[in-house]
Parts: C-alpha cells; structure tokens; sequence
C-alpha cells in the first residue's frame, strides 16, 4: 500500500510538473506575440514621351494598402504560427498604363474592361520551427509567406507584398550560413489570388507552366570579407548564379569605405523559356551580369560608384537582356546597384557607370531626414536592328528624400518621394523616349502589442 501511495504522489508530482511546463511554454507563446498594423498610401504618376513624334502615355495610381501582421512566440521555445493580412483600396486611378514602364498593374492589377479593383487576401499563414543554440542552428517554415534570398524574394515596393505558398529555412553552423526558399505558387503585390508560375506562351500562343522555383545559398565572413553564393532554377524556365564578395576598410572614426562585387550568372532552362523560339525581349541562351561598387561613407555622407557590364545575347533578330525573374509572373531579384526606379540597365553589350550620394540630416538636429540622388548612364548596347528596344544608350537620374518621424504621437509614420527620369538616345535614327516616374509613400505602423 505504502509503495502504491508513492507511485500515485510521484505521477501526481509528473503531471503536476508537466502542467505547469505546458504552461510555461503556452504563455511564452502569448507572451512574444505582437501584432502591428501598417498602411501604407502610395501615389505612382508616370509620363512617357518620344521626344521625335510626341507620341506616349501619362497616367497615375492613388491608392490605400494595409497590412496586419502577427507574429507568434515559440512554445516549448521551438514551434510558432505567424500570419498577415493584406488589404488594398483604389482612391484615384487614370485609365491609360501602357508606357515605357507601365503594364496595367502599378498598385492594382486591371481587370479586363480597364478598370483597377482593391482587394483583400491572406497574404501570409505559415507555422514556423527552430532548433539549435547561437553556434548550431536552423529556423524553418512553411505554408503561405514572404521570401527574401538574393533570387526569390518578395517584392516591397507597392501597396502590400508579394508571397508565396511553399517553404523556407535559414541556418547556421559555426558561422557559416545556410539558406533556401521553395514555392509553387504566387500571389502578386497587386491582387488577392494565388497563381501558378507561368513560362513564356509557346509559339502557338499557349501557355507554359513552370511548376516550381527554388533557391539554395551559403554565406560566410572570411578574414572581414562577407562571402554570398546563391543558385536558383524557375523548373524549365530558368537557372541562375549568383556570387558576391565584400569588404569594409575601416579608414578612420566615422568615416569607412565599403568594395563590394556582384556576378550574376543565367542559363535558360527548357521549354518554358524559349517556347519554341517565342521569347522576346531577354537572352536567348545564357547570360553573364558583372556589378562592382565602392561606397565611402564620412558620418552622415555616403558617396558611391558603380559599374555594370551585361553579355545577353538575344534571340536572332532580338534585342537582348538580362531576365533575372524566375517565372514570366515573378519579380525576380535584381539586387544589383545599377538597377534603378525605371530602368534595369541589363541590355545585350552594355557598359553602365553610376555615381550617387546619400545624405542623413542627424547632425543637422533632424534624425530621420534623408535624401539622395543618383546619376546612372548605359552605353555600347548591343543593337540588333534599329527597332530592337529602340536605343543604344540610357541615362537615369533617381531622387530620393524622406523623413521617419522619432518620437512622440507621430513615431511610426514615415514619408518619402521617389522620382526617376529616365531617357534614352535612339539608333540610327529612331525616336528617343523620355519618362518620368514619380512615387510618393506615406507609410504608418501602429503596434498593437
């Protein structure tokens, strides 16, 4: 009996300790969470002319986004859920976007009789996991989220981002680096729905589907220099290398001068991307981009150059370019300095030089007042016919001022207006194209808890 007594005491004390474990872990569960809301008011203004004819197109997106995002604890310090929703409201909206840039979907996809719709999605429910201490570890996660490798990342730059349903881990043994993304499906920065990854229509004008995209990558600080490797495939599609070193010089108190270098490598991959022949507008069967940058910063006051060279061989008789997107469907990741607000600078043959400066108000008594401003020139494109893209050589000029309020009752909101003119010189001839392209974000984020 006495014995009975102790084994029933010692269960009551495991279930007891248990209990209170389970406990502990569902209130660090709760404890992490947080929730936020952001909203974000963007207005996107476009104008597009040829300077020869006068012909070309001007039109402006107004419009409301919100995000409400939950992020969970981890219970028993490895499991959690997180989630967001995404939301869109059209406020002004001209009907003409097929420019230079353009498409119809700036901040809200068109339907098919012109007019641009809001919407509301899920736009993230994913569980998450993680394992392992500072030295030995891995976080994974997967269902409906958002990516951000070098080649399959999430876009930001409208009214909500872009994600995707698939999964993801990132990971770290003993200081070197471990990443990838898959996904199978997408839903766009300016819809509700998930889609399919599309190729490129067959020479018949039928659909190509590319099934999934991936990317694998390491990352690794030898001797001060950050070492990035990234490969990634769009299944039948596309595949992609991407290789970057850099370093910071330490050169005096406040002021550091950072060499950075970029290789991007692609191949085409199968019926999905040439369609028979059908591709237009990129390489034909590989292509090589090279980016070197150098960035001096002297406190507040970073000054920087870059230079960029592209062989993109098209297709016979076709302009090429250096398609860096995954899927005909899917943004890609141009992570390259040269890349600007309304031009890439990725054409067959050319050669970019860039120099550009950024400036932090702090000193001045104004912390989170910024601007910058950017001169971008392409030259040596490699021109097929005279109609091929129209031009051999581009030039861009992007600025950039913002301010991020620090404290009191308006922390949290931020303002910034982005402007590109963009223009080109024409071959043999042809008409010269002049864009200017203008976005204005105001952007606020309340947290909740």
């Amino acid at each position: 009996m006495r014995a009975f007594k102790l084994s029933a005491l010692g269960a009551a004390v495991i279930a007891a300790t248990a209990a209170t474990a389970a406990q502990a872990s569902f209130d660090q569960f709760i404890d992490d969470s947080t929730l936020d809301i952001k909203l974000r008011n963007a207005y996107f203004d476009e104008n597009n002319t040829a300077r020869n004819n006068g012909e070309g197109t001007d039109w402006h997106d107004w419009a409301q986004g919100v995000e409400v995002n939950y992020t969970s604890g981890y219970a028993f310090g490895m499991i959690g859920f997180d989630a967001s929703l995404y939301g869109s409201m059209k406020l002004d909206s001209s009907n003409e976007q097929t420019g230079l840039q353009g498409g119809g979907d700036q901040l809200l996809r068109r339907g098919s009789n012109g007019d641009s719709n809001g919407f509301g999605k899920l736009g993230q429910a994913y569980l998450k996991a993680k394992f392992g201490d500072d030295d030995l570890n891995v976080e994974a996660k997967a269902g409906y989220m958002k990516h951000d490798t070098i080649l399959v990342a999430s876009s930001g730059s409208r009214l909500v981002p872009s994600s995707f349903r698939g999964y993801g881990f990132d990971s770290n043994i003993y200081g070197l680096g471990l990443y990838g993304a898959y996904a199978d499906q997408i839903s766009h920065r300016t819809s509700q729905s998930y889609d399919d990854f599309q190729g490129k229509d067959d020479a018949n004008g039928n659909a190509v589907t590319v099934d999934s995209i991936y990317s694998i990558g390491a990352t690794y600080n030898l001797a001060g220099v950050d070492l990035n490797a990234e490969y990634a495939r769009g299944e039948d599609y596309i595949k992609i290398q991407y290789y970057n070193a850099a370093y910071t010089f330490d050169l005096s108190d406040g002021m550091s001068l950072l060499i950075d270098g970029q290789h991007y490598r692609a191949k085409e991959d199968g019926k999905a991307w040439n369609g028979n022949g059908a591709s237009t507008g990129a390489f034909k069967d590989d292509a090589n981009l090279t980016n070197l940058n150098a960035a001096l910063s002297i406190d507040n006051l970073t000054l920087s150059l870059s230079y960029t060279t592209v062989d993109a061989e098209g297709e016979t008789g076709q302009a090429g370019a250096f398609e860096y997107w995954m899927a005909d469907n899917e943004y890609g990741g141009g992570n390259f300095w040269t890349s600007r607000q309304v031009s890439d600078f990725y054409y067959d043959g050319e050669k970019v030089w860039q120099v550009g400066a950024e400036y932090n108000f702090a000193d001045f008594g104004m912390p989170g007042l910024y601007t910058g401003l950017t001169y971008t020139r392409g030259s040596s494109i490699d021109k097929v016919t005279a109609a091929a893209n129209g031009f051999d050589k581009e030039t861009e000029i992007d600025a950039v001022v913002g301010y991020a309020f620090q404290e009191g009752a308006l922390k949290g909101l931020s303002v910034s207006v982005e402007n590109g003119y963009w223009k080109s010189k024409g071959y043999q001839g042809a008409d010269d194209e002049r864009t200017n392209n203008m976005r204005v974000y105001v952007d606020y984020t309340l947290s909740v808890f």
